[in-house]
């Protein structure tokens, strides 16, 4: 087993996100979260009182954070709707690896999952999709219709990386990607 302070906690909530990545909340036991990290339980413990939920907590933080800066600043950027659309789509890319990561949606999303988990996932999924509806509301749709395109672009995307996942083969995630901004800003 590492020491606990050899491993970095960027390193180690890389780790953490993997085995949540593979398995979901339910699924990670301490063994693997464990043997992912190459640290004891106590020392797991130790980093992450809270255990397992606490763990999830802050790989979730993580993950909101690496998803705010590559997905959701080409949003608030500069530049025509088409420009900070397609600077997300880009960033979705970057994120999910080209639709090889699995979505923590959805594996935080299942029963079991605490409440302190599904809240901020759910409130992430929201701030999404408004931020979105802002950008195709500038290009000129209309609100409702705005709000709507952007409810089913990610959950178009989130699909697709379940099924990208369940056929081994990214190409239905890249498939969204590639038809994003166009659909999102059909003229009506």
């Amino acid at each position: 087993m590492a020491r606990p302070e050899s491993i970095s906690k960027s390193d180690l909530l890389q780790r953490l996100t993997a085995v949540f990545r593979s398995v979901g909340y339910e699924g990670a036991s301490l063994a693997a979260l464990s043997r992912e990290t190459g640290l004891a339980k106590a020392a797991l413990y130790h980093r992450f009182p809270g255990g397992k939920e606490d763990m999830a907590r802050c790989v979730l933080a993580e993950v909101g954070r690496d998803m705010r800066g590559l997905v959701f600043s080409g949003l608030d950027g500069e530049g025509s709707p088409r420009r900070k659309l397609a600077v997300m789509r880009d960033g979705l890319a970057l994120f999910y690896a080209d639709g090889e990561r699995s979505c923590l949606a959805d594996l935080f999303s299942v029963e079991g999952t605490p409440a302190t988990i599904r809240t901020p996932l759910a409130g992430g999924l929201k701030a999404w999709i408004a931020a979105v509806a802002r950008v195709v509301e500038e290009a000129g749709i209309d609100p409702a219709e705005a709000a709507r395109r952007s409810e089913d672009m990610v959950v178009r995307v989130q699909g697709a990386l379940v099924v990208s996942r369940a056929l081994g083969d990214t190409r239905p995630f890249r498939n969204v990607l590639a038809r994003l901004v166009d659909d999102l800003l059909a003229l009506p």
